[in-house]
């Protein structure tokens, strides 16, 4: 039997995996390797967690006594390796080692993204918050490539090509995803696929599946109503969620940018708040919840959680804000909640998901509790923008048809042979 890998990083990962997994497991041998805190905040959902809670079968990357990839994957023995990503440098280095063996590999890219935020201000911006604030982890990180690398004999001469242009990447480039290595990549729909084609990808990878979380997960009013008692809203009441964007993270605001942004929200919604009705923000998973809250000042009506399943409160709530063109909008739609996007910086739309018809947005926060009040409550409004959101899914079959994680996990079998 085949023995497939995948390289899981943090708990979001393993919920993308999930679907694929089970459709893999007695048909090939499937085992998670998890990275541990390595490439996802302490604060954060971990890989670990989330694959003993789902049940999946795995081990911890520190487990095998080696410190490069080579050597873990020699102990596996696995016909084929899955990674997230080719940017991130542990798990390129995963990528990296399993080609050097000879392994077959895939990269899951089942985001969104775009090349016209991709500009050397926003790169340096972004760069500076990782140094500040993780330099310690991203050196450990590379050392791990390193140590890949010589373990399978490149020459300085390639080594040193590798580390200047990352080096040139991390400041000149916010997204490069795609451009690292060769392999067949799986992306969600066509608008990634033209991303990876202007950056230079051989259109014969690229491999468009939909995506493994959409159009699987149905109304279920039982695990609606658990989840609002959990969060200690009645079953009736109505549910405005905040989504958040690592928008000081990605180098596009600062600090006091993201306060101001959080203040207002809050200044407009919480008159609209009562028994009846509750805001929850949940932040992105590689934001701090500890500095939402500090801001919050102990609104009762206002719920902070970061650790929820996306797919759970987006069902169980009736209007979501969204902080950003951030690839929860495409979620949102694709669970058929209208959606609205907070521009209030006046950001570069890299992703035009307005006029894809998956949602509104406002530009200014004195505009917020209009459109709040008209896609909360207005039903010619609500009807109107799903109706477009259910026309660019009709438009996008593969995007939320339920079979993406069926066609991936067939390619999966099929190069594993």
């Amino acid at each position: 039997m085949a023995k497939v890998v995948f390289i899981a990083t943090a708990g979001e990962e393993v919920e993308l995996i999930k679907p694929i997994y089970e459709m893999l497991e007695g048909k090939v041998e499937v085992l998670n390797i998890h990275t541990g805190t390595m490439c996802c905040d302490k604060g954060g959902k971990q890989a670990e967690q989330t694959l003993v809670e789902y049940g999946m079968k795995h081990k911890s990357m520190d487990s095998y006594g080696t410190n490069n990839m080579v050597d873990i994957l020699k102990a596996e023995q696995p016909n084929m390796v899955i990674v997230g990503s080719d940017q991130e440098y542990i798990r390129r280095a995963f990528l990296y080692a399993a080609q050097g063996l000879g392994i077959q590999t895939v990269l899951l890219d089942l985001g969104f993204s775009d090349n016209i935020t991709n500009t050397t201000g926003i790169a340096i911006k972004r760069t500076i918050f990782r140094l500040t604030n993780y330099m310690g982890n991203i050196i450990r990180k590379y050392q791990y490539l390193l140590r890949t690398v010589l373990k399978l004999k490149w020459g300085l001469p390639k080594i040193l090509r590798m580390i200047f242009n990352d080096i040139r990447i991390a400041f000149t480039v916010d997204d490069a995803r795609g451009t690292f290595s060769s392999q067949p990549i799986v992306v969600s729909g066509i608008w990634e696929k033209k991303i990876l084609l202007e950056r230079g990808v051989n259109p014969e990878n690229i491999i468009i599946t939909g995506h493994p979380r959409w159009g699987v997960t149905q109304n279920d009013n039982q695990k609606t109503r658990i989840l609002k008692e959990e969060l200690g809203i009645n079953d009736n009441g109505t549910v405005i969620l905040l989504l958040t964007c690592a928008q000081v993270e990605h180098g596009r605001w600062t600090v006091g940018m993201r306060n101001r942004f959080f203040n207002g929200v809050l200044d407009v919604v919480t008159p609209i708040l009562g028994d009846t009705v509750k805001m929850v923000v949940k932040p992105h998973p590689t934001e701090k919840p500890d500095e939402y809250d500090a801001l919050l000042d102990n609104n009762s009506n206002v719920i902070l959680k970061r650790d929820l399943l996306l797919t759970d409160i987006i069902e169980a709530s009736d209007l979501v804000l969204v902080g950003g063109y951030s690839f929860t909008v495409l979620e949102v739609a694709a669970l058929q909640k209208p959606a609205i996007i907070l521009n209030i910086y006046d950001e570069i739309i890299g992703i035009p998901y307005v006029d894809m018809g998956l949602a509104v947005e406002v530009f200014n926060l004195n505009e917020l509790a209009i459109m709040i009040n008209r896609y909360l409550y207005d039903k010619d409004s609500i009807k109107s923008l799903l109706q477009k959101t259910q026309a660019f899914f009709d438009e996008n079959k593969y995007f939320a048809d339920g079979k993406a994680a069926t066609r991936i996990a067939d390619i999966i079998m099929d190069r594993a042979k």
